[in-house]
């Protein structure tokens, strides 16, 4: 049963299964798993008739192989199917929209965003596309669907924040601004006391939490309870305390708080977010982004471990021996790359976090 469900879980992590595909993976491990507590509980009722002994904590065993069987082993696993199923019929809801693609774009780095113009019609989408699986799937799997959406939405909204805000104020890509790169390494003393001129402000992080209750109004009334709902979004408004530290000692805070639900969210990560804060100057981001970078390093036990380049500055994974390939790129082709290159390692590590969300 074990290499049963394990196959069912290899099919559903390697994303080729369409949505008919998952909804019926999730309906029938729902029942598998509802019948075998059936069973487990007929097996406590007859104490070993038939031929089986008595469980004990959950475990038969069959006296032909003396092999024991885990029955309530076997019904989480079944739980644990249909609710991978539940998380990647959500995923693929999120990323298979170009319409919805093209509002989470917009988040946290828009004029449209700042309006409150973005996160209603995501919520209304969202709303809309539940109600279509709804009906293919069972309801209390349904109700675990709207967890799953609204985890995932939390999850574009934060990745949005942290690799997407521009870092002029003008909402223009430019130079690397972020504590530590060129345009940092190029400040003096006589310009710590310089405001960083980017785009973020505090009132921004009051939009990302407002996002988030959106969120939860929109969808807690399909979900499990309204808690259920607060929980799917949590990493929302955890990034949104980060963006809205009124200094150093409160990101510290903050960026602990996530460390302990996104332990791969590395200080690199939270630059672009940290340089972009318009209230800051020059020295106070510089000082705030040190000491994330030391908070991450005592949380690793000291050392820091292997130095993780900053996913939105340049990779380098190519070998200097490479053979040469086309032109570069525009510099306008190489903003949007990095851009892109750099909400994509977000997006992944917010969505390993949020993975929770339809679970449980």
């Amino acid at each position: 049963m074990g290499d049963f469900q394990a196959a069912q879980l290899a099919a559903i992590s390697g994303g080729g299964l369409d949505d008919a595909h998952l909804a019926a993976l999730v309906n029938n491990n729902a029942r598998a798993h509802r019948e075998s507590a059936d069973l487990a509980e007929r097996l406590a009722e007859a104490g070993g008739g038939g031929g089986v002994q008595p469980p004990m904590a959950g475990f038969c065993v069959n006296p032909a192989t003396r092999r024991p069987l885990d029955v309530e082993g076997a019904c989480r696993g079944f739980l644990d199917v249909a609710a991978a199923a539940t998380r990647a019929l959500a995923a693929r809801t999120l990323a298979g929209d170009a319409a919805l693609g093209a509002l989470f774009a917009k988040a946290a780095c828009s004029p449209d965003w700042r309006a409150g113009q973005v996160t209603p019609s995501i919520a209304a989408t969202l709303v809309d596309y539940h109600g279509d699986y709804a009906a293919l799937v069972e309801p209390n799997f349904a109700k675990r669907l709207a967890e799953a959406l609204a985890s995932g939405a939390a999850a574009h909204f934060a990745a949005a924040a942290l690799a997407l805000v521009p870092t002029k104020a003008g909402g223009d890509w430019g130079p690397d601004a972020s504590p530590g790169g060129p345009a940092a390494a190029a400040s003096t003393s006589s310009t710590a006391n310089i405001l960083t001129g980017g785009w973020w402000t505090p009132a921004d992080a009051e939009r990302l939490r407002s996002d988030a209750v959106d969120l939860v109004a929109a969808m807690a009334p399909h979900c499990r309870s309204p808690d259920a709902a607060a929980r799917a979004v949590r990493l929302l408004v955890e990034v949104a305390d980060l963006a809205g530290a009124d200094g150093t000692d409160a990101a510290i805070l903050a960026y602990t708080a996530l460390l302990a639900s996104t332990p791969s969210l590395t200080p690199a990560m939270v630059d672009r977010l940290l340089a972009a804060r318009a209230d800051w100057t020059k020295a106070e981001a510089k000082a705030a982004a040190g000491a994330v970078r030391e908070a991450f390093a005592a949380r690793a036990g000291g050392g820091g471990g292997t130095p993780v380049p900053s996913p939105t500055r340049g990779g380098g994974g190519t070998s200097a021996t490479a053979t040469p390939g086309p032109p570069p790129p525009t510099p306008a082709r190489v903003a949007s790359a990095v851009k892109d290159a750099g909400f994509r390692a977000a997006l992944a590590v917010m969505m390993e976090s949020a993975g929770g969300g339809g679970g449980g």
